[in-house]
């Protein structure tokens, strides 16, 4: 099993690891600024405290200057009685977006990334049912090209290992019918934990949600994303362990390509299954010591981001 992520990553103000600001859904309703005439049932997102808000009055762009969050608490009962608090505005809202935006276009679709670090290893995710080929070329002056080709075939992650390249570039072609799109790509330095036990779970978290409608008796139901889950054990020389522990630990809550295909060809010699690589966060970490077979085992639950 191996993994890999490229850094930096930041944390947005509410804790979340995130590639960029710009990469994320934090509320599906208009962010509220002062002086803006609001209608009685308007719900604004107040990026102060990162939820929303429901207008109870027609609110005039001249009062429109105290922003939700502060007049729910105000004392003074007519500004107070504005505003209601309606939730924490996309409280699944590293499973929403973050992951599922695709660049897209008329196929060939070509662009182009750059590296400033070594990597060994590259992942295109969130790959559009319409591709149908995927070419790469890997330049680096001084150095020979690197060209790497897939057919993903309906899957949603495709991986490679290559010769390490340091501040190099990839230019990324994607070819197939019509409109063609990919999310994340992911370059770097793989680590091998090694090799995976089979058999590989799969699950899949929906985060829709369903909601008690008090009115008319009924459930309302809002679509939101889903996520991949796989579940595997991996097998690691006692000697090993710490380190294959804090590896892992390293990650946590670190959006990482997680390749559960067997490497060094003992479970599963010769084959490679799409199926087994997920970009995702390890949610869950069992660690076991088999004092006599000198063996350590990590069972791991990763979770993905929103794929489709």
């Amino acid at each position: 099993m191996d993994f890999f992520h490229v850094t930096p990553w930041t944390r947005n103000e509410y804790g979340l690891v995130v590639p960029s600001a710009g990469n994320l859904v934090i509320s599906g309703f208009t962010t509220w600024s002062s002086g803006t005439a609001i209608t009685d049932d308007d719900i604004r997102y107040d990026d102060h405290d990162g939820q929303d808000y429901e207008a109870l009055v027609d609110i005039s762009g001249g009062d429109n200057t105290i922003r939700p969050s502060e007049a729910v608490l105000s004392t003074d009962e007519e500004i107070a009685a504005r505003w209601a608090l309606v939730d924490i505005a996309n409280g699944n809202r590293l499973f929403d977006e973050a992951q599922n935006i695709r660049a897209t276009g008329s196929s060939p679709l070509q662009f182009t990334i750059s590296t400033t670090s070594a990597a060994d290893s590259l992942a295109i995710t969130s790959i559009a049912s319409t591709v149908t080929d995927i070419s790469v070329v890997i330049t680096k002056d001084g150095l020979a090209d690197i060209h790497l080709s897939a057919a993903p075939d309906g899957a949603r992650c495709v991986r490679w290992q290559h010769a390490s390249r340091t501040a190099a570039t990839y230019a990324v072609t994607l070819t197939g019918s019509g409109t063609v799109g990919a999310g994340e790509i992911v370059a770097g330095v793989s680590r091998s934990l090694g090799p995976a036990e089979a058999p590989i779970s799969h699950d899949r978290a929906d985060y829709s949600e369903r909601a008690w409608d008090e009115n008319y008796g009924t459930y309302r139901y809002t679509e939101r994303g889903y996520s991949r889950i796989i579940r595997g054990t991996i097998h690691v020389p006692d000697r090993l362990g710490d380190w294959a522990d804090r590896q892992v630990s390293l990650q946590r809550a670190a959006p990482t390509i997680w390749d559960l295909n067997d490497t060094q060809g003992a479970a599963w010699p010769g084959t490679s299954e799409p199926g087994r690589i997920v970009y995702g966060v390890p949610t869950q970490v069992q660690r076991s010591d088999h004092a006599i077979e000198h063996i350590d085992t990590l069972s791991l639950e990763i979770t993905g981001l929103v794929e489709d």
